[in-house]
C-alpha cells in the first residue's frame, strides 16, 4: 500500500499544486473585485481544472514520448483513452456539482477566502480521488499504461 501511495502522489500531486494554486488565486483575486461568491467558485474551479489537467496531459504526453515513439494518432487516441476512463466519472461529479457547491459554502462560514477555497477544494478531492485513483487501477490492469 505505500508504494501505492507513493505512486499516486507521484502522479497527481504535482498537478495538484498547479492546479490549486491557479484555482485559488484566480477565485480569490475574482472574488476581491466582484465580490460574486457563485462565480468565484465557478471559474475557481474551471481554472483548477486546466491547471490540473493541463499538468497531467504534458506529463503523459513527455512519458509516452520517451517510452515508446507512437505516431501521433495513436499517442493522442491512448492518452485520450486513458485520460476519460482514469477521470471521466469523477470529473464529471466533481466539476459539476460537488467542488462548486463546496467552494460556495466554504467562504460563508470560514475567511479569508483564499483559506475556504483551499479548504473546500481539499474536502472535495476525498470524492474526486475515490474515483480517479479507481479509474487509474483499471486502467493499468486493463491496457499496462
Amino acid at each position: 500500500m505505500k508504494n501505492k501511495l507513493r505512486e499516486w502522489l507521484h502522479r497527481y500531486g504535482p498537478a495538484e499544486v498547479v492546479g490549486i494554486v491557479l484555482g485559488m488565486v484566480c477565485a480569490t483575486l475574482l472574488q476581491s473585485w466582484v465580490g460574486n461568491i457563485i462565480l468565484s467558485a465557478v471559474a475557481g474551479t474551471w481554472v483548477e481544472n486546466l491547471g490540473f489537467y493541463g499538468t497531467i496531459i504534458v506529463c503523459d504526453v513527455l512519458k509516452t514520448q520517451k517510452g515508446k515513439q507512437h505516431e501521433f494518432w495513436k499517442m493522442f487516441w491512448i492518452l485520450f483513452r486513458n485520460t476519460f476512463v482514469e477521470f471521466g466519472p469523477s470529473e464529471a461529479l466533481d466539476s459539476f456539482l460537488i467542488r462548486p457547491f463546496l467552494l460556495m459554502i466554504f467562504p460563508l462560514v470560514i475567511v479569508p477566502y483564499a483559506l475556504a477555497f483551499f479548504l473546500g477544494a481539499m474536502v472535495a478531492n476525498i470524492s474526486y480521488y475515490l474515483f480517479t485513483v479507481l479509474g487509474y487501477e483499471f486502467r493499468k490492469k486493463k491496457w499496462g499504461v
